[in-house]
């Protein structure tokens, strides 16, 4: 069977699996994984050592990370310290649409994980708007403005995949001369139209038409906890020139080194009471989501092992423009099993595998694919359900208010990436299938 039209029925299965039967990602995907090895026509003892492989290799290249970031979390949170940097942000910003968007922004690349930032940024957001259908808007705005930053913003575990399989020589860092400005572009735009995409929701104090709401004065917050809350980001950013010009670290061991980083200092300055408590219940939540990424990494081994790269371009590039098929197989990806992290890990396995790293330039290549994993944030996506739960609106309603402006996002990184190519990475049509021989 060809290995192309195994990959569809490998999604179909996915979606089934995890829509239908409800079944944990970390389960869907590896039960995916040996469906695609199965029906392609690898045997059983290939496959499961492929899953194997694949689990050993995520587990590796994102565990110190993702347990480093949420641990981090939990320790600011069980010390109340989320709550002073919301209310930091909010002094300096009266605009509390303007803070929550940058309070979550800011925290998801460090925290590596956009859905444990929303949840632990919720409660401090709910306490600086109590009425309910005002602090919805705040909800919308943090939800959107985290997966902007995540998604765009080396090194996170979407972007460190790409870097690495696209463009391993050069350093991760220099993608943020281009994706930061965009991102702070994007995050202008979720800032700004959030009061009106938000339909149903009052207008904000500080909104142009909003009623004066009486401040409540609160006392100062010291400085120290200001400086406590937010010193192990700082040693986060401080770490990554070290990480890279000092030491000279890959892009893999630099992830794992700043997050690290951060990690001891959130310990040190942790009371010894928080100090183990957060620990440990960080792990538990960490857990989880670095089980669903080795899931995603085994069961991407499985379709790269199976020989899926070249088949996908075989069948793709004869009826799609070849700079559309990353953004595409992302899209496709995205849709199946909701999680920007196994799109962009499988993404990466799969294209690197392919002719097309050597002729589409890195930056709008990677481009692409986070823009695929935006186009439809529904069913299959954990945040989806998680915003649901926490605002307590409907499905129409989550869907104008946090699915269609990620589409929109979405698409405005599709045309960003698209015109870099136009303007100034030329690409010529059917490169691919000389390198194919085709």
């Amino acid at each position: 069977m060809d290995t192309f039209l195994v990959f569809f029925a490998t999604l179909l299965f996915i979606f089934i699996l995890g829509y239908t039967r409800k079944l944990p990602l970390f389960v869907t995907l590896l039960l995916g994984g040996l469906f695609f090895g199965l029906l392609a026509g690898a045997g059983p003892d290939a496959t499961l050592q492929w899953l194997a492989s694949g689990l050993g290799t995520m587990f590796g290249a994102f565990a110190i990370a993702i347990l480093s970031g949420i641990v981090i979390v939990r320790l600011l949170s069980d010390q109340g310290l989320i709550e002073v940097m919301a209310a930091g942000i909010h002094a300096k910003i009266k605009n509390t649409r303007a803070s929550s968007g940058i309070l979550s922004f800011i925290l998801a690349v460090p925290i590596t994980c956009p859905v444990v930032t929303y949840a632990m940024l919720s409660p401090a957001l709910e306490k600086i708007e109590p009425d309910r259908e005002r602090s919805k808007v705040l909800l919308y705005v943090a939800a959107v403005s985290g997966i902007v930053s995540y998604i765009l913003i080396f090194p996170t575990p979407v972007t460190q995949p790409l870097v690495a399989a696209f463009a391993p020589q050069v350093f991760g860092g220099s993608l943020d001369l281009v994706t930061i400005p965009l991102a702070l572009c994007l995050l202008c735009v979720v800032i700004a139209a959030a009061g009106r995409w938000i339909t149903g929701s009052p207008a904000l104090p500080g909104s142009p038409g909003a009623e004066p709401v009486p401040r409540t004065e609160h006392a100062p917050i010291p400085l120290s906890l200001h400086l406590r809350a937010w010193a192990p980001f700082m040693a986060i950013l401080a770490a990554i020139p070290v990480g890279h010009f000092v030491l000279g670290l890959s892009h893999a061991a630099i992830l794992q080194f700043i997050m690290l980083t951060g990690l001891v200092v959130a310990l040190v300055l942790a009371p010894p009471k928080i100090r183990f408590g957060g620990f440990s219940g960080g792990i538990t939540t960490a857990g989880m989501v670095v089980f669903d990424i080795c899931a995603a990494g085994a069961i991407g081994t499985v379709m790269v092992k199976s020989g899926l790269a070249k088949s996908a371009l075989a069948t793709l590039i004869p009826i799609l423009p070849d700079i559309l098929i990353p953004f595409i197989i992302a899209v496709i990806l995205a849709t199946a099993q909701g999680s920007r992290i196994v799109t962009a890990v499988v993404s990466a396995q799969v294209l690197g595998a392919t002719a097309l790293v050597q002729e589409i330039n890195p930056l709008p290549m990677i481009l692409m694919v986070v823009a695929g994993t935006c186009i439809f944030c529904h069913v299959t996506d954990p945040f989806f359900h998680l915003v649901k739960k926490t605002t307590g609106d409907d499905t129409p309603t989550v869907l104008r208010n946090y699915t269609i402006p990620l589409a929109c996002i979405g698409i405005i990184i599709f045309i960003v990436a698209l015109s870099l190519v136009a303007v100034f990475f030329p690409y010529h049509e059917d490169a691919a299938l000389s390198l194919m021989g085709v």
